[in-house]
């Protein structure tokens, strides 16, 4: 993406379908549009004149599933220790039973 100057509203950039796809959040142009494209779109991968492209729109959404990403691995640890924690709590010993016959193996 290179920026070719700049507008009242912002800059005016040169960039391919591709790069236009991952600032709206897409992996490559012909993906489905969703929730950061407003305007027409093309199933041919091309972006027509005038599109509107929220890319805050999918900064937001891919800052809410990092979080959540992060929320997931804490617990993940946190569930893990609990593993290890309970491991360890395993009996080592046992109360012996009453009959002491099962104690000698007769």
């Amino acid at each position: 993406m290179k920026i070719l100057g700049k507008t009242g509203n912002g800059y005016l950039v040169e960039a391919t379908a591709t790069e236009l796809s991952n600032a709206a959040g897409y992996l490559n142009p012909y993906q489905t549009p969703g929730y950061c494209i407003t305007d027409s779109y093309t199933k041919s991968g091309e972006f027509p004149i005038g599109q509107i492209i929220e890319a805050t729109v999918a900064h937001s959404y891919l800052n809410v599933l990092r979080q959540a990403e992060e929320r997931v691995r804490a617990s993940e640890l946190t569930l893990r220790a609990l593993a290890d924690l309970l491991s360890k709590a395993l009996p080592t010993t046992a109360i012996p039973p009453e009959n002491k016959d099962l104690i000698d193996g007769n």
